[in-house]
């Protein structure tokens, strides 16, 4: 999935780090990069990757979701 989403997106993930690693997959976003636009930028390349993948999800729920939480800290 991490490099399906880099090839498909450009959007690099993690596979988590010490007792996580290859545990999961870890959105990070530090740094310049930590602001909650990035992170809808990523949920989204993870769903659209995994909706190629086979696995059709509500990509658009997701976005509604994290803005909903985005929002409510605004």
């Amino acid at each position: 999935i991490r490099e399906a989403a880099r090839a498909r997106y450009g959007v690099v993930f993690s596979s988590g780090r010490s007792e996580t690693l290859g545990k999961l997959t870890r959105i990070g976003h530090m740094g310049p990069t930590a602001q909650p636009i990035y992170a809808l930028t990523a949920l989204t390349a993870f769903g659209g990757t995994l909706n190629a993948a086979g696995q059709k999800l509500a990509v658009g729920k997701g976005i509604e979701a994290a803005m909903a939480v985005i929002d409510a800290d605004a």
